[in-house]
């Protein structure tokens, strides 16, 4: 049955977790508000709430290798990076079976770094959070996003070297008026989606990422989010490739390298934008469907028509070479 961003109108019901008491000497357990730097000495395991809560700005919280675990997937957050807090680094140790793994929750100028989460329904969540960095991670089996960017108070936020595979319905999301966030050097596969930007999202930009085995869409653009920047990714074995919607505008789609996904190479449906300089080959549809004009592309071997342009595209913008039997 075909999937669509639709079904993410469902919202997450929080659990309520009673506030704890300040981080001691003797140790760190579930429920825990740190409130100094810390380096964990023991598994944090069997969380029925929330795994570590951050209590203070400018701390690190480093998992020295150990686990944050829930006792089911019911829980809160691995670590939860609260409103107000700035200066946060978590770092270093692997996050099981939260609701969120890590959630930034309008919090700014944090740090999330070299984590493995798994089973999550949300891998990395930045609510209404500005100026964070999170990169390298490893995050498998989330149930909704791998990692999500998401709120009108969310802008400048980096993204990148993370990797994020096995069962997230999208790897990566950008959402709801977010603004100029750049999604860099990722590695995103099979989910349903790939990278998903959508709801009035401005200016993000989605560079040098590797795209694979999204059943549906590689990267999506979905209407009214404008101004996206597409550039030198390298986006194969999806459902179709590149999909900007109709009511986009501003959108670039450039130097990507897009090949041997089942559908379409390319697929724009607004016809306000550019695209440049990208190599389509061996997909299983269009290698650029549009309604607009492009240049200085390279498109061939795509299964549908010998110039593998569809409908007024300028074919004599670009160098395009016969289709050859799959």
């Amino acid at each position: 049955m075909r999937r669509t961003l639709g079904c993410l109108g469902v919202t997450l019901a929080m659990i309520a977790v009673p506030a704890a008491s300040a981080v001691a000497a003797g140790g760190v357990s579930c429920g825990t508000v740190v409130t100094t730097n810390i380096t964990l000495s023991n598994d944090v395991v069997g969380c029925a709430g929330d795994g570590l809560i951050v209590g203070a700005s400018h701390i690190t919280i480093d998992l020295g290798g150990h686990t944050v675990g829930a006792s089911a997937v019911s829980g809160g957050a691995g670590v939860r990076v609260g409103p107000g807090r700035a200066g946060v680094t978590v770092r270093n140790g692997t996050i099981v079976g939260f609701v969120q793994g890590v959630v930034l929750d309008t919090a700014g100028d944090n740090h999330v770094s070299d984590l493995v989460i798994t089973d999550s329904v949300r891998g990395i969540d930045l609510a209404n959070a500005s100026g964070n960095t999170v990169e390298r991670n490893t995050i498998s089996g989330s149930a909704l996003d791998g990692i999500r960017v998401d709120g009108a108070a969310s802008r400048h936020n980096l993204v990148s070297r993370n990797v994020v595979s096995d069962g997230a319905f999208i790897g990566i999301t950008v959402s709801n008026h977010s603004r100029d966030d750049l999604i860099d050097r990722n590695h995103v596969s099979d989910g349903v989606f790939g990278i998903a930007v959508f709801g009035g999202v401005e200016r993000v930009a989605l560079s040098r990422n590797l795209v694979t085995g999204a059943t549906q869409v590689g990267i999506q653009i979905d209407a009214a989010s404008d101004d996206a920047s597409i550039d030198h990714n390298r986006v194969w074995g999806n459902g179709i490739g590149v999909f900007v919607k109709d009511g986009v505008t501003g959108a670039g789609v450039v130097r990507n390298f897009v090949w041997g996904n089942d559908g379409d190479g390319v697929r724009i449906g607004s016809d306000d934008g550019v695209i440049d300089r990208n190599h389509i080959d061996r997909n299983g549809g269009w290698g650029i469907a549009m309604t607009a004009t492009s240049s200085g592309n390279v498109v061939t071997r795509n299964q549908l028509r010998d110039n593998d342009l569809g409908s007024t595209s300028d074919a004599g913008s670009n160098s395009l070479r016969r289709q050859r039997a799959h």
